[in-house]
Order: C-alpha cells, then sequence, then structure tokens
C-alpha cells in the first residue's frame, strides 16, 4: 500500500476530494487523521487546516477485496482467495470453498459470470489488463480433461507422420 498526506480545510472535503481523484470506493478507503482543523483566534488569525493521511491500495488488492465482497453478499462461503500477479494479468483463486458447485455453475457458467463482472468493474484500471477467477483447481481440472482427449491421437498422428481427422 502506498500512503498519501493531503491537507486542506475540512476533513470531509479532503477526504471526499481524494475519492473522486482515485476512483476509491469507501469500503477500499483507508485513512488516518493525523491534525484536525481549527479557526483560530475569533476565526481571524492562526487557523489550521487538516491533515489526512490516506492508504491507496495496489490494484491487485482492490480486485481481491471487491471479488471478497460480492462471494459474501452473494452468501458463498470460503476460506481465503489468493492473488497472483503476472505482467498485468492478475489471478484471483478462490480456496476452500463450500458450495464449489454452486460457484462453478454448469460448464463454469457461474465462475465466467462473476469473472466478468470482475474484468468489468477493473477495465479502466492501467495496472490490469485482464483477471482470471479460479475456484478450488477447477479451470486446471477443466484444461486437464480437455487435452486429455486429444492426446494420444495427436501423439499416434506424430508417430505415422501423416495427418488424422479430428472429429469435433
Amino acid at each position: 500500500m502506498n500512503t498519501i498526506d493531503r491537507s486542506g480545510e475540512s476533513v470531509e472535503a479532503i477526504i471526499r476530494a481524494f475519492r473522486n481523484e482515485h476512483n476509491i470506493r469507501d469500503h477500499e478507503l483507508s485513512y488516518e487523521i493525523l491534525k484536525k482543523p481549527s479557526k483560530g483566534f475569533f476565526g481571524l488569525f492562526a487557523n489550521k487546516l487538516a491533515l489526512v493521511r490516506f492508504q491507496v491500495p495496489e490494484s491487485s488488492d482492490r480486485a481481491r477485496l471487491f471479488t471478497e465482497t460480492l462471494l459474501k453478499k452473494m452468501g458463498i462461503s470460503f476460506s481465503n482467495i489468493t492473488s497472483k500477479m503476472e505482467g498485468k494479468t492478475l489471478y484471483l483463486t478462490i480456496e476452500g470453498i463450500a458450495e464449489t458447485g454452486f460457484l462453478i455453475g454448469k460448464n463454469g457458467s457461474m465462475l465466467e459470470t462473476i469473472q466478468y463482472l470482475v474484468n468489468r468493474i477493473f477495465e479502466g484500471d492501467r495496472k490490469l489488463e485482464r483477471i482470471y477467477l479460479d475456484a478450488d483447481g477447477y479451470r486446471e481440472r477443466r484444461e486437464s480433461q480437455f487435452l486429455h482427449k486429444f492426446l494420444p491421437k495427436s501423439t499416434r498422428s506424430r508417430f505415422m507422420a501423416k495427418p488424422l481427422p479430428w472429429i469435433p
């Protein structure tokens, strides 16, 4: 997390301006009031400005926090969400899910829908290009099942040195 200090005439105005400037929602905002404003002598002399220190979360933390909040509001219980960043691609893995079938959906449709929603929310963020969601290793299992059907035929084609027809 990065920290940024801001000063102004009122704490509320500083917070509102910071939220608008950084496109941060209320649940993502973390701040500490270092100095409260004071009017001084009769409101004329020795006015003191307010000083607020903000902690700005990284893009990956914001996406993870949003996904956690979304799943909790959907009523899906899980133990944790791990995030891994590779370049501009973020991989979020949801672990310890009680209702894995509900989260994945039929042929992964629910997981794809949640992934689409998270990508739409963070599409304006320049630090993130794509976000992938996985639930208890579902995507890896799905890829291995898909490739498992075609591996014997591809090895046979390679050894015979001639093309074989692929039936979809």
